[in-house]
């Protein structure tokens, strides 16, 4: 039999042989779990939580270029003690 995957965009886990055939979704246990926590939410608690994921998102769009510029400076920072050091146990 062909290995089935998780029907959520991005997932990308194996599911079970049978997950889907009687009605339900063909989810990973992952994806399943976490329809099963947010459908007791209310409405106010699901626009929060996108809210919040869309100011994380942001964020991290924001600060990606100042994280790749810290960490090459560290790498330089690195590279040069690592030159020094050579230079000076020779």
């Amino acid at each position: 039999m062909a290995k089935r995957y998780c029907d959520v965009e991005g997932c990308g886990q194996e599911i079970p042989e049978g997950r889907g055939s009687q009605g339900g979704l063909p989810i990973c246990d992952a994806c399943r779990s976490s329809q099963y926590y947010w459908r007791g939410k209310s409405k106010e608690e699901l626009k929060a939580r996108r809210e919040r994921l869309i100011f994380f998102e942001t964020r991290l769009d924001y600060l990606a270029p100042h994280i790749s510029r810290m960490v090459a400076e560290a790498k330089d920072r690195v590279a040069n003690a690592s030159k020094r050091v050579e230079r000076r146990t020779h």
